[in-house]
């Protein structure tokens, strides 16, 4: 059993869910250091796994500063979080 504490510890350091916070800690037997290099394996996989998804929305956004133009395109999966402030 992990103690509550080490979980939301884990979880305000690594913004990673509870369940897998919690999971990662069982298996490192309560090793904070461990528990986030787990965790960090944990996001590789889920990355790899989601790296050949499309990303066909988002916004793209162009300013000319002088004689300076900069554009960048910011892409995602959704048209929700393309349409949503904070990603804006």
């Amino acid at each position: 059993m992990v103690d509550i504490a080490l979980i939301k510890q884990l979880r305000e350091k690594t913004f990673a869910p509870l369940k897998d916070c919690k999971e990662v800690l069982e298996q490192s037997n309560g090793d904070l250091v461990e528990a986030e290099k787990l965790l960090r394996e944990k996001g590789a996989l889920k990355a790899a796994n989601k790296s050949d998804r499309a990303t066909n929305e988002g916004v793209v956004l162009v300013r000319q500063e002088g004689t300076k133009i900069a554009g960048l395109k910011l892409a995602c999966e959704t048209d929700f979080v393309a349409r949503n402030e904070t990603f804006i």
